[in-house]
């Protein structure tokens, strides 16, 4: 409502921080996993990032129980680090 009155319009937000990973990223790694054929879902996935990237993989593979290995920077940030290993 108070975008709503600032604007002088109705507004409508989408609020990608509000995702999983609070990135946009973990859709479509959540599209990529589930569209995987069982056969290659078995094998698991591989994604190499220094962030949300990663985040989104790591999560969308987990909640599909496909095995997945995540690559990232030796200068990655740590909360990165941390989020992606969580």
């Amino acid at each position: 409502p108070f975008l709503d009155i600032v604007a002088g319009r109705r507004v409508l937000v989408k609020a990608e921080c509000l995702q999983h990973t609070g990135s946009f990223k973990f859709r479509g790694g959540l599209n990529a996993v589930a569209s995987l054929p069982d056969e290659t879902r078995k094998a698991g996935v591989i994604a190499y990032s220094s962030g949300n990237h990663a985040q989104g993989v790591a999560r969308a593979a987990r909640l599909h129980g496909v095995p997945s290995v995540i690559v990232m920077p030796s200068d990655a940030p740590r909360l990165k680090l941390d989020n992606t290993r969580a």
